[in-house]
């Protein structure tokens, strides 16, 4: 339970200072108001209570100072000051508990409310770190600004500074306040806590050349943000996002996660969802990188947005992802149409996500270049596509899942497409059209894919719009239409509308339990005569006609005919029905 310390007050035997007092000698407890340094040969320095330094004054600590915290203590720099702490490499400046024996978390801290830019040099901090709600700071060593004052930006230079023995966080940046350019080597261990927190727009400031171990959590917080520029999260460092990043702008930022990196995310990725901006993870060729959860739930995932640019996922595993139930990785174009996303994904491992692996919705796909995918041990099946196609999923390993098929929501193919024989088979929840009066689009079928249909489902060519679909199997592996249930009219079967065009072909497959009424049952419904386009497949178990040829129309093929290699078997209104 977190304390409660008012700024003035008797709570704790913490009282406001005297503004007219002034300490003297090497204990100080009093405000400072002028510009005031710290000696050595002062040393030690011991700070008892709520020490300010205010009106614009700035406190030097000379190196080789040592400086002493009495329990529930803490430096406070506001209205203008700054801390200048001059450490350097042979005569580095302690900052620790008066009494050793005090252990993690006697003292509260050094607090920066000003906007000014301070600077810590060679520091070791120790001690720091009480559990108390102090003005709204966060319980950690070294705090800047404040979470409920926007304007407060304190900006802090680190140079080799080291946090340790403390509770929370080592260095706790709210709202707008930032490290200093040219900071450099911050580092943590044996925190009861964890090592720093951010705004994830500031990441690219944060010191490097630090290490960081025996820490509770050994993790630097970003904070869910709006990155507007390109940056890179460097490797190396914990980046631990807890909320949301959103990445776009004007500039169309690109948020680059190199190769090697392992992040532990509580927040979503999520990519140009009002503005332009692109993501960049892992490399071909490049070390294995990993994102997963920072806790037991699972992370929201990556979403990609109809604004989105360049986009790439390479050599990367994504672990326990989708935990807001949607997936893992979502690329959604937009409702009303216009641009969608792509992404391309290349020797990418999607492991126990929730929902589904990948969602591709509103024409978002995989681009160019993906391949050697893995999808396991999602709670429902590797892919959803929502109005989209899924003609750009590449080969891949996508079996192990709780539902293992391709998962197929009203899709609409207005453009030239290969649906690939995976080792799941396509599951066909609505429909799938083909036709566009542009493009005259192909739907082509590899040979041994299989297509499973539900309910009313019916696959549509040329009902509208000219389209054609070729369905070409082999005697090895045929092409696969049936039901989600084993028996006869479990789905309704392929519409060859209108407008189908005379490239439209079946052969070698298979055409099962179709014939729920359209409104009259049957596997085929043949609303143009386009000749024998039906050679070598087996059409059983309809629950109407095998080949149902609709409004009388004049026809000119015989599909029972021996020569076109064709078996009917178990249709109970009778293999053709029609003129």
């Amino acid at each position: 339970m977190r304390r409660s310390l008012f700024l003035c007050g008797a709570l704790f035997l913490l009282s406001c200072q005297d503004p007219s007092g002034s300490d003297t000698g090497s204990t100080h407890s009093q405000a400072i108001r002028h510009d005031q340094t710290w000696a050595r040969s002062d040393s030690p320095h011991i700070v008892r209570g709520l020490v300010y330094v205010v009106q614009g004054a700035t406190l030097t600590i000379e190196a080789g100072a040592t400086v002493q915290f009495a329990p529930q203590s803490a430096l406070i720099l506001r209205d203008g000051s700054r801390l200048a702490v001059m450490g350097n490499a042979s005569r580095p400046i302690t900052m620790g508990n008066l009494d050793p024996a005090d252990g993690p978390g006697a003292w509260i801290g050094v607090i920066l409310r000003s906007n000014t830019t301070s600077e810590m040099h060679y520091v070791d901090l120790s001690g720091c770190g009480y559990d108390v709600v102090l003005d709204s700071m966060p319980q950690g060593c070294v705090n800047l600004g404040n979470p409920y004052v926007p304007g407060e930006a304190p900006v802090l230079l680190v140079d080799h500074v080291t946090v340790h023995d403390a509770s929370g966080g080592g260095v706790m940046l709210t709202d707008s306040a930032a490290f200093a350019p040219g900071s450099a080597v911050l580092s943590a261990h044996d925190m009861h806590g964890f090592v720093a927190t951010l705004r994830a727009a500031n990441a690219a400031s944060f010191p490097l050349g630090g290490t960081f171990s025996a820490n509770d959590s050994n993790e630097v917080r970003l904070r869910g943000d709006v990155l507007a520029t390109s940056q890179t999260w460097a490797l190396g460092i914990p980046w631990t996002p807890t909320g949301n990043v959103l990445i776009q702008g004007s500039s169309n930022p690109v948020l680059t996660i190199p190769a090697g990196s392992t992040l532990h995310l509580g927040g979503a990725l999520l990519v140009g969802r009002d503005a332009p901006g692109g993501l960049s993870i892992g490399a071909d060729g490049g070390a294995p990188t990993t994102l997963s959860s920072r806790s037991s739930t699972p992370w929201p995932g990556i979403l990609f947005y109809e604004n989105a640019g360049s986009a790439t996922i390479a050599n990367t595993t994504l672990e326990a992802c989708g935990g807001q139930g949607g997936g893992c990785v979502l690329l959604q174009g937009s409702y009303a149409g216009g641009p969608a996303p792509t992404a391309t994904l290349h020797n990418v491992t999607i492991h126990n996500a929730v929902g589904t692996g990948i969602g591709l919705g509103n024409r978002g796909r995989l681009g160019p270049g993906s391949g050697n995918l893995t999808i396991t041990g999602t709670t429902g099946p590797p892919f959803i596509v929502y109005l989209s196609s899924p003609g750009g999923i590449p080969p891949g390993q996508y079996s192990g899942n709780t539902q293992d098929v391709i998962y197929l929501i009203q899709v609409e193919v207005r453009q030239d497409e290969t649906f690939l024989k995976h080792d799941v088979p396509y599951f066909i929840y609505n429909f799938i059209e083909v036709g566009d009066q542009t493009n005259h689009p192909t739907l082509t079928l590899e040979p041994g894919v299989t297509l499973i249909s539900t309910g009313a489902v019916a696959i549509t060519v040329g009902a509208t719009e000219p389209g054609a679909l070729h369905a070409v199997g082999t005697s090895a592996e045929p092409i696969t239409f049936t039901g989600d249930q084993p028996h006869s009219g479990s789905w309704t079967g392929i519409v060859i509308g209108a407008h189908a065009e005379a490239s439209t072909i079946f052969d070698h497959t298979i055409v099962d339990n179709a014939g729920a009424p359209f409104p009259i049952p049957g596997a085929f419904h043949f609303y143009v005569d386009l000749g024998p386009i039906i050679h070598n497949s087996i059409i059983r178990n309809s629950s109407g006609c095998g080949i149902l040829i609709i409004n009388g129309l004049p026809w000119s093929t015989d599909f029972t005919a021996p020569a076109l290699g064709n078996s009917f078997s178990n249709n109970t209104l009778g293999d053709v029905c029609g003129p």
